[in-house]
């Protein structure tokens, strides 16, 4: 049994414009899940980080064996400023995640995020 995806768009010189296309499925008979294509990214992120003054040692230990780099910065000694690269959005929400969860730590916050072709990060700079 074939699966039909009708889509229409309005186009203000052509009027109504509609495609029909056979839709992926899967063996249950269900339409697959839409993807992004598989394109290696480099995702980059920084997050504060707010954690009880007297975890800060144990903390930076954690977050090292976490593959983040860790700011230095003077001032509150009861925060620090994290930074993340990761191959996907998912990976750095996960470290996010994994971050709150450590012992000691408040809260960590997202600061900055940005998605870059892994490709054009080989490419010299203008």
């Amino acid at each position: 049994m074939a699966v039909h995806v009708q889509m229409s768009i309005r186009t203000a010189a052509m009027g109504v414009v509609t495609a029909s296309h056979p839709a992926r499925s899967m063996p249950s008979g269900f339409p697959a899940p839409w993807r992004k294509p598989m394109v290696s990214e480099v995702h980059i992120s920084s997050f504060i980080v707010h954690a009880a003054a007297n975890a800060i040692p144990d903390l930076t230990a954690r977050l090292l064996d976490l593959d983040c780099e860790i700011v230095p910065a003077r001032g509150d000694e009861s925060r620090l400023i994290v930074l993340v690269e990761r191959a996907s959005d998912r990976a750095v929400a996960d470290t996010l995640d994994a971050i709150n969860a450590l012992p000691g730590v408040y809260s960590a916050l997202p600061v900055y995020h940005h998605a870059e072709p892994a490709a054009a990060l080989a490419e010299p700079m203008p």
